[in-house]
Parts: C-alpha cells; sequence; structure tokens
C-alpha cells in the first residue's frame, strides 16, 4: 500500500473513530465552533457591553435577530449586511444631496463624506468575503476601516448646517452598527 493512501485511511478512521476530536480539528466551513454557537441573551449581553452605545446595541440586535435560534457567524453575517445597506442607503442620499446644495461649503462636505461612504461600502465589501472564508481578523480590521471612514464624514458633518441633523444620526447609526460587526468578532476570537 502506497503512502498517501495509508495517510487517507489513517486519516478517515480517526474521523470515524472519533469525529468529536475531529469536529474540533476541522469545524465546519473553517469558522470557529465559537461562531457555531446560538446566540444567547447573556452572549447578547456580552457583545453590546463592547460598543459604544449598548443600549442601541441591544436594541438593534433584538430587533433584527432571534435569541436561541440565530448562530453567533448568523449574527456576524446579519449584522455586516445591515451595515452595508445602511451604508449604501446614506451614500445615495449623500450623492443626492451633493447635487442639490448651491453653497460651496456644505457641496464640499458632501462630497468628501460621498468619498468616505464610497470607501466605507468597499471595507465592507470586503468584510463580507472575510467572513465567508473564516477570517475574522480580517473583517474586524475592514470594520475598523469602514468606521474610521464613517467617522471622518462625521467631522465633516459637524461643521454643516442643522438642516443635515438627519445625515449627522444616520451616521451615528453606521458607526454603531460598525461597532458592532467589531463587538461580535472580538467575542467569537476570545478563547
Amino acid at each position: 500500500m502506497s503512502s498517501p493512501i495509508l495517510f487517507f485511511s489513517s486519516f478517515l478512521l480517526f474521523v470515524f473513530i472519533n469525529p468529536s476530536l475531529a469536529k474540533n480539528w476541522f469545524p465546519l466551513k473553517g469558522f470557529p465552533l465559537k461562531d457555531q454557537e446560538n446566540l444567547t441573551t447573556n452572549i447578547l449581553d456580552k457583545i453590546c457591553q463592547q460598543t459604544q452605545d449598548s443600549n442601541f446595541c441591544l436594541r438593534y440586535l433584538n430587533n433584527h435577530t432571534h435569541i436561541n435560534t440565530t448562530t453567533i457567524q448568523q449574527l456576524a453575517q446579519t449584522s455586516l449586511e445591515l451595515a452595508k445597506n445602511n451604508a449604501n442607503d446614506i451614500y445615495r442620499e449623500i450623492k443626492s444631496s451633493v447635487d442639490g446644495k448651491n453653497e460651496p461649503e456644505l457641496k464640499e462636505i458632501f462630497m468628501i463624506c460621498s468619498e468616505d461612504y464610497e470607501n466605507a461600502i468597499d471595507a465592507l465589501g470586503h468584510a463580507g468575503g472575510s467572513l465567508k472564508s473564516g477570517n475574522y481578523p480580517g473583517l474586524r480590521v475592514q470594520a475598523s476601516v469602514a468606521l474610521q471612514e464613517a467617522k471622518t464624514c462625521g467631522n465633516k458633518l459637524n461643521y454643516a448646517p442643522n438642516d443635515v441633523a438627519y445625515l449627522r444620526q444616520k451616521n451615528r447609526n453606521f458607526l454603531n452598527q460598525c461597532g458592532i460587526i467589531k463587538a461580535v468578532v472580538s467575542f467569537i476570537l476570545q478563547k
């Protein structure tokens, strides 16, 4: 019997004899086992305590997940998808506002924010790839990039007139969403 066949046979024997050990060595879809846990209120509390606005986090996640039936990995996926959708909505709103403004300073703020949100959307797109491949550190980095882009826009919006307060609030919500993604990933990576 050749060496590769012997190795493969031994491997299969190992998997069938001790499947629980094999499961720990070779988790499904490359994800650590912790992300396959079901979400509990205790886990949700731990995740939200890591965010800037834990009340927002708890309300937000309670409205978008189901305790005991959602896995931590599904929570990461849902949080990422909601943040991407929100970023796209904000980007479209900012882009349409650029054309309607005559004040040069306000137009510049909107153009900068438009670029910031374009970069945030790009980062979240890469984050989706990291999530699919189980690259949680990469996902955390991309969420941080998106968060930083939104902070830059938020700093500019602070100098805009009060009639853009609705954009400031949407930007704050997006910052909170990025913080939630980072907190979920941090929870997954804790051992």
